[in-house]
Order: structure tokens, then sequence, then C-alpha cells
């Protein structure tokens, strides 16, 4: 992994304020980001239309030469100057340098566009670029590569986006110099940024490169936009100020009783200590009331016990509500309410009742993996999809554990299919459920806050799987990663 998750996250929030404050919204087909952007995908089009590349194996060096310059005339018509995709001195060298060398020229293109090695055909062409002294001769190989593939390939610039990948917390060195190995380096840096762009965009190759781009916009400074509808809120309006060692006083105390922590062990034990009543009540084969008279409950002993003022209900001002001394909340899709425990009451909960958190974890992990199993691989994998939790929430034991949701690890089996995602061999022993025997791995290890998400899974025979452990190759995690897309 080349880059920092959070730092990444960072970068992308600013962007995200400074699109919103310009009355747009993130896309890359639409609005602001496709107004910067969105004329790559155009020139890639012209550019194919120029080239004739199906009729190259049956024309003369002298023919291919006029028609590999043909993208260099796009360039130059009205608003792709501004674009800056190849700056105008470099590309009028390598047009030099192609009538200069015609055979030469010509038998490297096809080596680019027809040939089986690509790491060959690179050398090959930046070789051939040498012939004049060129400011930034990465920038025109890339374009050609990106030219053959834009769905492997991608543009670099030596400084233009040397800069932006300092922004991302990266060296630059791969692109300071035309050379294959620091070219892979900065698409498999891309590759990550498409691996990590929420997957509601649909990101291409190009996109993710595009993203890269547009951190010209980002400042030190820039403010991060918030969602506040994703956002867990204190409906208490700040009259609830209980610190973690008045919670623990009121489990010692027995204001809160073992009842009581067993009903609020199952919220600690969901994803991001946060669940609804609704979804418990799936899990566990019961009805949703039976979550929420337990909060009424031990809301009203807490509230008594603290004299907390009456909080009303928003429009009904003669009626409390008492789940927000325990909880923070969201609305969620389909019209449901979360509740996510006070962090202050959950670590007193670690402090005092370790086991029972623990247990309570494992159990609900068992129903959920149970659960999981009854789906459909559509449905495993639409669930699986639709849950980002981002890196994985911990829960106590007598050591600290990082809960892992199990229908994540089956998604990714279910979606691999008998097949290794690292080594590509069909598995032909099973389990003892009779399916191809794979194990579930986090391409961005949970430790090192990789998220607990689809985007971040795959499945791998056992030897693969100890081999990413203990070699952990980047090469091997940038092509998991991509192939982890959905």
């Amino acid at each position: 992994m080349l880059l920092n998750q959070e730092t990444f996250k960072h970068r992308y929030r600013q962007l995200v304020y400074l699109t919103k404050k310009k009355g747009s919204e993130p896309s890359f087909t639409s609005g602001l980001w496709f107004d910067e952007e969105g004329y790559k995908y155009d020139f890639w089009e012209k550019a194919q239309a120029e080239l004739q590349l199906e009729t190259w194996l049956q024309l003369t060096d002298s023919e291919i030469v006029k028609l590999a310059i043909k993208p260099f005339g796009i360039l130059m018509r009205g608003s792709y100057r501004r674009q800056n995709l190849v700056s105008e001195p470099n590309y009028m060298k390598v047009i030099d340098i192609f009538y200069e060398n015609g055979h030469e020229a010509a038998e490297t293109l096809k080596a680019v566009f027809f040939g089986n090695d690509d790491r060959v055909a690179f050398d090959r062409f930046a070789k051939l670029l040498t012939k004049k002294a060129m400011s930034d001769p990465i920038s025109v190989a890339s374009l050609f590569f990106f030219l053959k593939n834009k769905e492997e390939y991608a543009v670099a610039h030596k400084q233009g986006t040397g800069e932006k990948l300092n922004k991302l917390g990266l060296n630059a060195a791969c692109v300071q110099k035309c050379t294959w190995v620091g070219y892979q380096e900065y698409i498999s840096i891309v590759k990550e940024i498409k691996s990590l762009l929420p997957a509601e965009l649909n990101a291409t190759l190009l996109d993710a490169q595009s993203f890269l781009w547009m951190m010209w916009m980002v400042e030190e400074n820039t403010p991060e936009y918030v969602d506040e509808e994703l956002e867990f809120h204190d409906f208490a309006n700040g009259t609830v100020n209980i610190q973690k060692e008045q919670w623990i006083n009121l489990i010692r105390n027995g204001t809160i009783t073992e009842t009581d922590i067993a009903y609020l062990a199952k919220f600690y034990a969901s994803p991001n200590h946060a669940s609804t009543p609704k979804r418990l009540s799936e899990l566990e084969g019961t009805h949703p009331s039976s979550y929420i008279s337990p909060c009424t409950s031990l809301g009203r002993k807490i509230s008594q016990f603290f004299l907390i003022p009456s909080i009303p209900r928003e429009g009904k001002p003669d009626s409390e509500k008492l789940y927000p001394i325990i909880f923070l909340g969201r609305r969620i899709s389909n019209g449901l309410f979360e509740w996510k425990l006070r962090p202050e009451l959950v670590a007193a909960l670690e402090e005092t009742s370790p086991q029972t958190l623990a247990a309570e974890t494992v159990r609900m992990e068992e129903n959920e993996e149970e659960e999981a199993a009854q789906l459909s691989v559509d449905e495993l994998l639409d669930r699986a999809r639709k849950c980002h939790s981002g890196p994985a929430d911990t829960y106590t034991s007598t050591t600290k554990q990082r809960r892992r949701n199990p229908l994540m690890q089956l998604a990714a089996k279910a979606r691999a299919n008998g097949v290794c995602q690292l080594c590509g061999i069909t598995l032909d022993y099973k389990d003892k459920q009779g399916r191809p025997y794979l194990e579930a791995h986090h391409i961005i290890p949970l430790a090192e806050n990789g998220p607990d998400e689809l985007s971040n899974m795959t499945a791998l025979c056992p030897n693969c799987h100890r081999k990413m452990h203990v070699v952990a190759d980047r090469d091997d995690i940038a092509r998991l990663l991509a192939l982890a897309e959905f």
C-alpha cells in the first residue's frame, strides 16, 4: 500500500468541500469535476480516430509517423492548449524525433501499440526520446501508453504530477525520470486512488488520475466537507455530559444492572457500536420493541440519578425522549433511526465488563454469519457493498480485538468463486460445507486501519494468504485492490 488512507480521505473531503462551495456535486460525469477533467475522454476518442491504428500494419514508416503525430495536433487546438496534457516544447521535439528517425520511430510505435511486452516497449520509447533534450519525457511516453489502453495506463507529468503526489503524502521520485519501474509505481498509485474513491462514483482509472490532478485546487488550510446526514448527533442538545468515571460509578453502584449491561452489549457488539432495533430484531428473531423498552427504562433511571432535565420530542413538547441519555443518533435509509453508544459509556463498559462484551460480540458475529450464509450470492454481494463502516471498531476481552464482519468474509469468498485471487488457481478441495476452501483476507490490514469493507477484501488459497502476511509485496497489494473493486 503506497497511499495512507487517512491522508487520502482528508484530501478527498477537502476537494468535496471546494466542489460543494462552487455549487457542484462530486461526479466524474457532470459538474465541476467533469468540466475540469472530462476533456481527456474526448481527447482519447479523437486521438483514436486520428491514429487509425487498425491500418498501421499495412502502412510505411513515414505513413505511421504522420499518423502518430496527429494527437499532438489535437492538443494544439482551442481549449486543449490550456489543458497541457503534454507541454508544447516537448511534443514539438517529439515530432522532430519521429521525422528524423523514421524507421526506428515507426518500429518503436508499433512495439508500443501492438507488442507483447509493455516493459520492453516503454524502455525502447524512452530511449528514442533521449535523441533530443526534453524537459519531461515521461509525459510523452505515458501519453502514448494512455492512448494504447486508458483502462490500464494514465498520463504522468514530471513536475505537475509530482506536486500533486506530494499533497497525498507520496514521494514524487517515480515520475522524475522516464523509466518503466517508476511509471509502474505511478500507475499503482492511480489504481490505489481508484480503489479508495467512493463506490458510488464508479470511478475509472482515468477518473482516478483526474482526482490526482485536481489536487491543485486543495491547499493545506482547505476545510474538510462533513456530510451532516451521515454524522451521529447528540439529540440531548448538550444536556447530557456524563463522563467515563460517572458511567463506571453507575455500573458499580448497581444503577446499571447486569441485565442493562447485557442489553448495552448488543449495541456494543454491532459495527461502530451502533444499530437499529429493527436490525437487532432481525439477527435475534425478536420484536423491535424488545430493544426500545429497555432503553426507555435505563434512560429514565440515569436521568433521575443525575437530575437531567426532560428532553422534549421534536414537535411534541409535552413528551420526552430518553434514548439520547445513552445514545447518539442518526437517520439512515428507509426511515430508520440508528443508535450509537456514547463513547464515554463504551469506555466504561470496556473497563468494567470485558467478558460480557466479548461474549456478546462472538454471539452477534455467529448470528450475522448464520444469517449471511442463507443469502444468495447476489444478495450477499449487494449487502456487503452497502456496508461502509470504515476502520474496524475494537472490542475488549483480555486483549483488544478488531471486530470482523462475517458478511464481508463470506461475500469475498463468494465473489472469488473458488479461484485464488492472487495466484489464479482453482481449488479442488472443499471445506465442511462442500465449498472451495479459500481464506478471506483484508488487503490493507485492520491493524493498519484498513476498512472492513468488500473493497478491501479478497479470497486466497492458504499459501497466498500466508505470503500476503509474510511478504506483503506492493505489486500484490495493488493487484488485489484492483480486483476487489466493485
